[in-house]
């Protein structure tokens, strides 16, 4: 099997002077036009100019497939293609000689009539070919080297264009517990420049000091001989925590759960964000992000020795009563309970994450213990007001978004299948598992099990809690520097003409009536991307303002971080009025870049919010190509953009209002038939692959301004993008993720595929029959 290079950091230096090795190919490639017409992206001075098509390097080995397409010229001048069979040509009677002799003569003259046709319009009496250019910036050399170390050269693309891009795809072996695709490790490429962006980010907002020391105390922290411990289990009793020892009161499991993501931040099992809209309290609900990293802790160390051994590790280190008798077998059984609830709990949470097909819902409070059984709205609505401060209060009538209708069922079934002591232990432990080498730095070699993997994640541990407790600040910083207020310029823009031509596609659909082409045109331009903190909160007064109480520089980490905890719990504490800036709750309620989180459409909201993590490489450059922006970045916007048109998405109008289809049932029929054209594939539907494929290469050519711009000497533009958006839903075996597209259900069906790849019809990548959305 031939290879790419040996890996790289997604994002990190790559040499970007190492040659990789060229694609196969199949003779000339036919690409639609791909060049940089978004602003910012690739300029002139960064193409070596070349007029024509150029001819695609080819391995030195050639295989059978990739000569395929020579073969209909060889056949012509050897007179393999002759009279029909059973035929006599008027020559027949000729010698062998002289009949070589004349189809060379004729071979011969038909090669120098092509030769003076293609002088005749080469000396400009027809329109030159489109100019091809390549791009020789940084990005694009990284990007394509990017691209084709991994490459599994033993596979035809035509026949598996998935295993062709993915089979050889392997995580970082520094990372491979925790990044299951090319995007996950995007993330966490990230907090290796996290330390320079809060460096920089103090330098124009003094008040980032504050993170920036966190940060560093947390780096540089020390082995504390347990002697903060005490501290840190202090603060736990204030939230009404406690572990190894009893739960100190018999409080009610979902309040705890409540109380512990508004009041402290701090999501065990779901998050709860308190927003506004139409002039009501709006509660939104969603699974913890945190979820799937303790899922991977927990398969880490789930067989029973190892989780005995992991579990009483923790033990020793709390268990500060250390004059009580120990009962060794009521421990174990403790140990063993704790392990397969544990499993139970995060096995059934995460479900609710990597699901690709979520269905949201929408309600009034008053309706929420239909969707919590057995949890009844008058707990919820006592619960909620206990916790969380309101002028005017919560009201039966005020609205409720649920990110998946699962969720609260989920959590109201786990809630009622388990004791209370056992909930409020399990509560404890995943809280220690999370924060406790906090309190006391060597626990993270129990955390991560060897120091080698502590030096690697240490930068992982300390990112995530300086910005889980700065969060509006650190995501206001990632626009105020350097370049990123132009990249948030250049991402708007290639949204926007995501959504313009995704409009373009419905007004142009033949199948749409007048009116499913207002409703459906008015869905997509209702869509506001959100990645970053609203403009009132980019400068430092703003910022002072909310981090004034939280504590400065001269602490241990330990003590900055529970002063910071207590803030905050102060802070969430104070009554909020409606009439009230929201612009702090919001930024809130953006994504997660660590851990990493996706984008998701809000359904009902009408909102595609993009974790920051997403603005680098190699999910976006600045200096990058069209076909690198649509095929990376901008195909997964795109690919939630489209959601708002899916099955569930037809379901909500633009104002948020659910019905039955807002289609008429002529043209609800007629999408029906288009969105199950792939069901002899097995396939429920064509989102959002199809359609998000349909609009993101539709910009691209719409934004190439006639320009064909290469990435590398045999990587077209259509390549780079088909490329790209396969590279970035790689996944490790076994692993399904909410965010990989099909990548072979999108080129099964693209015509523009075929033709990069010159795909010979009735290959498995290029059917007869090709299933599109929009038409």
């Amino acid at each position: 099997m031939a290879n790419g290079p040996d890996r790289l950091p997604a994002a990190g230096p790559l040499d970007a002077t190492q040659q990789h090795p060229p694609l196969p190919t199949r003779g000339r490639m036919s690409d639609a036009p791909a060049a940089s017409g978004l602003k910012g992206s690739a300029g002139a001075e960064d193409m070596r100019t070349r007029s024509g098509r150029r001819s695609f390097l080819t391995s030195a080995k050639e295989t059978s497939w990739i000569s395929r397409g020579r073969k209909g010229m060889t056949d012509m001048c050897t007179g393999s293609y002759g009279y029909p069979a059973g035929r006599s040509s008027p020559k027949a009677r000729l010698t062998p000689g002289k009949k070589r002799a004349i189809a060379g003569a004729a071979c011969l003259a038909t090669v120098l009539l092509l030769a003076a046709l293609i002088a005749f319009l080469l000396g400009g009496h027809t329109p030159s070919l489109p100019e091809t250019k390549l791009c020789d910036t940084l990005p694009c050399r990284l990007h394509a080297q990017l691209l084709t170390r991994d490459l599994n050269r033993s596979i035809d693309p035509c026949e598996d264009f998935s295993a062709f891009v993915c089979s050889s795809w392997l995580p970082p072996t520094n990372r491979r517990e925790h990044v299951k695709t090319p995007v996950d490790d995007t993330a966490f490429s990230r907090l290796a420049i996290f330390r320079e962006l809060l460096i920089k980010g103090a330098l124009k907002f003094p008040v980032a000091a504050k993170a920036l020391d966190m940060y560093k105390y947390c780096m540089n922290a020390e082995d504390h001989g347990g002697a903060y411990l005490p501290q840190f289990l202090a603060l736990m009793r204030e939230m009404g925590l406690s572990w190894p020892e009893p739960p100190l009161a018999d409080a009610d499991p979902l309040g705890l759960l409540v109380a512990l993501s508004y009041r402290w931040q701090v999501h065990l099992w779901f998050e709860i964000r308190v927003l506004t809209r139409r002039g009501e309290w709006l509660l939104a609900f969603s699974p913890a992000p945190s979820l799937p990293f303790l899922l991977d802790q927990y398969k880490a160390v789930k067989d029973r020795r190892s989780f005995a051994v992991y579990w009483m590790g923790y033990y020793r280190d709390l268990h500060l009563n250390t004059t009580a008798p120990v009962d060794h077998a009521s421990l174990q059984a403790t140990i063993e309970e704790t392990r397969n609830m544990e499993g139970t709990v995060l096995t059934q949470l995460c479900k609710l994450i990597f699901t690709r097909m979520r269905t949201p819902a929408a309600f009034r409070l008053a309706d929420i213990g239909n969707h919590s059984e057995p949890i009844t709205a008058d707990t919820w609505m006592n619960l909620l007001r206990e916790n969380v401060a309101l002028r005017p209060e919560l009201a039966a009538t005020d609205d409720v978004n649920l990110s998946d209708e699962n969720l609260l069922k989920t959590v109201g079934g786990l809630l009622g299948d388990y004791q209370r002591p056992r909930l409020f232990s399990l509560f404890g432990w995943t809280f220690v598992q999370m924060f406790v080498p906090i309190g006391e730095p060597r626990m993270l070699l129990r955390r991560f099990g060897a120091r080698h993997k502590v030096e690697v994640y240490r930068s992982q541990f300390c990112s995530f809690h300086t910005e889980s407790t700065y969060r509006a600040l650190v995501l206001s910083l990632e626009v105020a520097i350097d370049d990123k207020e132009k990249d948030r310029e250049v991402i708007a823009a290639g949204f926007q003409k995501l959504v313009s031509t995704a409009v373009k596609k419905v007004e142009g659909a033949s199948w749409l009536d007048d009116d499913g082409k207002r409703v459906a045109s008015e869905k997509l331009r209702s869509v506001k991307m959100r990645a970053w903190p609203e403009e009132q909160l980019l400068n430092n007064e703003a910022l002072e303002e909310i981090y004034k109480e939280y504590p400065s520089t001269g602490q241990l980490f330990v003590e900055l971080w529970i002063q910071a905890r207590r803030v905050t719990h102060r802070a969430s504490g104070r009554v909020r009025s409606i009439n009230d800036s929201q612009v702090y709750w919001e930024a809130l309620k953006l994504p997660s870049n660590f851990p990493p989180s996706y984008p998701r459409l809000d359904y009902v909201l009408d909102t595609l919010d993009v974790p920051t993590y997403m603005v680098y490489p190699p999910l976006y450059y600045s200096g990058g190509t069209n076909s690198m922006f649509f095929g990376g970045l901008g195909y997964l916007l795109a690919y939630n953009l489209v959601r708002a048109l899916d099955k569930e998405g037809v379901r909500w109008l633009p104002n948020g209002t659910e019905v039955e289809c807002i289609f008429s049932e002529e043209t609800r029929k007629a999408y029906q038939e288009r969105d199950s054209c792939l069901s002899s594939y097995g396939l429920a539907s064509v989102f959002p692959e199809l359609p998000a494929t349909e609009i993101a290469y539709a910009a691209m050519e719409d934004s190439d301004n006639g320009n064909v711009v290469y990435i590398a000497e045999d990587i077209s533009p259509a390549k780079a993008l088909f490329m790209t958006m396969c590279y970035m839903s790689c996944t490790i075996h076994g692993f399904q993720s909410a965010l990989a597209a099909d990548s072979n259900k999108i080129v099964r069906n693209s015509a523009a595929f075929a033709s990069a790849f010159d795909c010979p019809t009735g290959s498995k990548m290029n059917p007869p029959k090709k299933c599109n959305f929009f038409g």
